[in-house]
Order: structure tokens, then sequence, then C-alpha cells
């Protein structure tokens, strides 16, 4: 019973690799890519937090160290990631005639562009992502926790555009 069980699995997990390369973060990647380069990604958006293009750019090239087996390059990669960020805007929520609002939302946007030079497939696209939080009175005290919030959020997103695909 035991052994029948054990042979079912190894097949199951001979049948998953035997067409692309799949990892357990839910990303999968053919088998042929093996390099990627992520292009420094610069702050457009005006009034922006001084601190919100570094943490970007890290969390993004993190979370493809993190969660995939691809090496980093600067010269002929199999995938290539760029892009800029683009918006950057604090509005008001909740407030209502004749009284003072103490809760905002803060919205990035960042415009990426990912190119397979690799596969059969050939994928090129240009997008804009987009992350919010709300927080409450004054963001300097917190800009650096939001920013990095919102960089997860958005790399998170692109993270998934790109190795959901396959």
């Amino acid at each position: 019973m035991i052994k029948s069980k054990c042979l079912w699995f190894i097949v199951f997990l001979i049948t998953l690799s035997s067409c692309k390369v799949y990892s357990f973060t839910g990303s999968s990647i053919p088998p042929e890519v093996k390099t990627m380069k992520i292009n420094y990604f610069p702050n457009l958006a005006s009034n922006a937090y001084a601190g919100l293009e570094r943490n970007f750019n890290d969390r993004m090239r993190n979370q493809i160290i993190s969660n995939t087996p691809l090496k980093l390059v600067e010269d002929a990669p199999d995938f290539e990631l760029s892009g800029k960020i683009i918006s950057y805007t604090i509005s008001a929520q909740n407030s209502t005639v004749g009284t003072f609002t103490t809760t905002y939302r803060l919205d990035i946007g960042v415009e990426v562009t990912f190119i397979d030079y690799k596969t059969e497939k050939k994928t090129q696209w240009t997008q804009i992502f987009n992350g919010f939080e709300v927080y409450e009175n004054d963001l300097s005290s917190i800009a650096d926790a939001t920013t990095r919030k919102i960089s997860e959020t958005i790399s998170n997103q692109v993270f998934n555009k790109i190795f959901s695909t396959w």
C-alpha cells in the first residue's frame, strides 16, 4: 500500500517536471530559460517619497532571486524586465462636508516591460501595475514602511504575470 502511494507520487513528480520546471511558489519556468536581466526602474513620479525608487528596485530583484532559480545577468538574458515608476498619488478618504479627514490613500503606479528572448513564444508586453495603502494622519513617519508594502504588492503582481503564464 505504502509502496503504491510512493510510486504514484514519483510518477506525479516526473509528470510535473517533464514539460517545464515547476516551483512550489506557484511559478513555472520553461527549462531553456536560465537567466534574467532586471533593469533599474527610475522614479518619474512627481513629489514621490525619496526612498520609493530604492524600495521598489530592491523588492523586484529580491522577488526574482528568492522565488526562481534564474541567474541575474547584464548581457544576453533569456528574459528582460524594465520599466519606470510613473505615479505617486495621495488622496483624502472618508471626508465629509465641514470636517477634516485623517485617513489617506497612497497609490503608486509602475509601468513594466517584459521581453522573452529565449522561448518559442517570444512574449513581449508592457503593462501598468498599481498598488495602494490606506493610512491615517501623517505619511512622513511611515513613508518607508508604506512604500515597501506597496512595492511588495506590485512586485508580486509582476512576478505572477511573468511566471504564471507558462
